[in-house]
């Protein structure tokens, strides 16, 4: 005899899977992937989408089997029913799947805004000012030894929305103890301006880098590279030409002529996206709409925002541009190899 209420619970995880499987393909084919996932994992989301039709069909096969009446109960008995009796138990248990997949299939893709970058606080860099104060030379010796003193600003914690702060950044460097940076012997005239340690070696590499250019631009790519370092050696690129792509963001106690300039940096997915950004302060920044993409061009100098000393940019050109199919920026711990 056939069970009617086990052939449609057959059914409706087909059903269920089927459309799991859709969206996965939907996103792919409206190339919308990307506002959910990092790009090093678009391969497992394809698989897994595979994974759920194959799952698909092996409900079907259940269902067909149910229905011819061919399928057994393994135990051997004839009372056996795994289903729950209970309906209102199992409309619960599978609305848990059914809502999200509608909700995904019905609303937009959007990338993340403002009102994200609200909520999670985006980082300004710079809480910990890094500075070099003594480089004392030796008639004796060719070493020069170099201190680094950390300062801890003793002002009011920041507001909880914008947090000058580069504890996510990739690498997190600032945590090292770099107030006992060990002395070293200079063979390079740049290593004076850039002193480190173990742990600050590759931000002192794509620094040295980047000093020796006179215009710095930061682009998707090494995104978040190129601030950390820049931020780490504050002073060596203070007067620096640089351009840098992304939304603009306010916070209520902000200036008129100050925005930031932001993009969330994404790991693995949406749920661990924190945003990043630097402060810019021009004329034309009131004119300025939240959410706007624009281009910023312009030279960099330090600015204090709540009690913390950062950096800044000050805007001499302001271009409006519109959103790139890739809105976030990606930690790439290859790519201090890659720019030395």
């Amino acid at each position: 005899m056939v069970n009617h209420r086990k052939l449609a619970f057959y059914f409706i995880r087909a059903g269920l899977l089927t459309f799991f499987a859709y969206y996965i393909l939907h996103l792919v084919k409206q190339d919308h992937l990307n506002l959910y996932i990092a790009p090093r994992n678009d391969v497992y989301v394809k698989a897994a989408a595979i994974g759920f039709y194959f799952l698909a069909v092996l409900q079907l096969y259940a269902a067909f089997r149910s229905w011819w009446g061919r399928a057994k109960n393994e135990c051997g008995c004839t009372d056996c029913n795994p289903v729950s009796t209970s309906h209102a138990a199992n409309g619960v248990f599978y609305s848990l799947f059914a809502i999200p997949l509608l909700l995904g299939l019905l609303l937009p893709d959007v990338a993340m805004n403002s009102n994200l970058a609200a909520k999670k606080g985006v980082s300004l860099t710079g809480n910990v000012n890094q500075k070099a104060t003594a480089l004392t030379a030796s008639n004796k010796t060719d070493s020069v030894s170099v201190s680094i003193d950390t300062v801890t600003p003793g002002s009011p914690t920041p507001a909880p929305s914008v947090i000058a702060s580069t504890e996510q950044t990739a690498p997190s460097l600032k945590a090292a103890d770099s107030n006992k940076l060990p002395t070293s012997t200079v063979s390079d005239p740049l290593d004076t301006l850039f002193p480190h340690d173990e742990y600050s070696e590759d931000l002192a590499k794509l620094g040295k880098k980047l000093y020796k250019k006179d215009f710095i631009s930061i682009g998707e790519k090494g995104f978040m590279e190129i601030i950390s370092s820049m931020d780490f050696y504050m002073e060596n690129f203070m007067g620096k030409k640089v351009d840098i792509s992304g939304f603009v963001y306010r916070e209520n106690d902000m200036k008129e002529d100050q925005f930031v300039v932001s993009r969330f940096a994404v790991q693995c997915c949406s749920a661990d996206a924190a945003p990043y950004g630097l402060m810019v302060e021009s004329a034309a920044g009131k004119e300025l709409k939240k959410d706007t993409w624009v281009k910023i061009t312009g030279i960099l100098e330090k600015t204090n925002y709540n009690g913390n000393e950062i950096m800044k940019i000050h805007a001499s050109k302001i271009e409006k541009i519109p959103a790139p199919n890739s809105p976030y920026t990606y930690p790439d711990f290859d790519y201090f190899e890659k720019s030395s």
